[in-house]
């Protein structure tokens, strides 16, 4: 990413990730509500799609996005909404341990990853991230804190949050959006090719790259 930047700016030009859920609205809004939460201690998120491209795995076949040679499989494609969104509200993990299942093409199909986040003494949170393109589910995403618990109906396109407080209390937070909620990072490339400073979007990616090539690295394939 790093020598990415540096072309970029080299060519007067920008180099930006449209990573779409970041830019959403609603997850503005997961950001907003975060300090009713009190100190977090558990955030996980989850995307989990069963590909109707599995069915010609199991038939023998390598689709491309199951590919490894393609860098198909479901960090890739799915586990970095989880991942960026992570980044994007909590940073960078100390720690990272993952374990994944491998499919017949030899990539992953699923996987689930810790994130550690030590924070100073007394106040740490564990992150998890949950992904797969060989199941389905429609668990929400969650962010735990001592005050409350703030529920995500999907981590990729937040539209329906509920934050629920220690004594109970319940409130519904709707999200006003755009159906097509990529006009959003649309939006965002064109403030940064008029002008904006990318160093934050840029520092975000390269976080996420990093938590990725981590998994990749020193995750368990079973």
């Amino acid at each position: 990413m790093g020598r990415a930047v540096a072309a970029a700016r080299a060519a007067g030009v920008v180099v930006f990730e449209g990573m779409r859920n970041v830019y959403d609205p609603g997850f503005a809004a997961v950001r907003d509500v975060l300090p009713e939460l009190g100190t977090l201690r558990r955030a996980s998120f989850s995307y989990c799609q069963r590909s109707a491209r599995y069915d010609r795995v199991l038939a023998g076949e390598t689709p491309a996005i199951f590919d490894p040679a393609l860098g198909g499989g479901a960090l890739w494609d799915l586990g970095v909404y989880p991942i960026s969104a992570m980044v994007a509200l909590f940073g960078e993990p100390d720690a990272v341990a993952a374990v994944s299942p491998r499919i017949a093409t030899g990539v992953e199909g699923a996987g689930t990853a810790l994130l550690a986040y030590p924070g100073a003494a007394g106040d740490g949170m564990i992150g998890e991230v949950t992904y797969s393109k060989i199941t389905r589910s429609d668990v929400p995403s969650e962010i735990q804190g001592e005050l409350g618990t703030l529920e995500i109906d999907h981590i990729a396109q937040p539209r329906h949050l509920v934050l629920t407080t220690i004594d109970g209390a319940r409130r519904e937070i709707p999200i006003d959006a755009a159906a097509n909620n990529m006009r959003y990072e649309v939006e965002r490339f064109a403030a940064l090719v008029a002008g904006a400073d990318p160093a934050a979007d840029q520092a975000r990616t390269a976080g996420v790259l990093r938590v990725i090539e981590r998994i990749r690295a020193d995750g368990i394939l079973v």
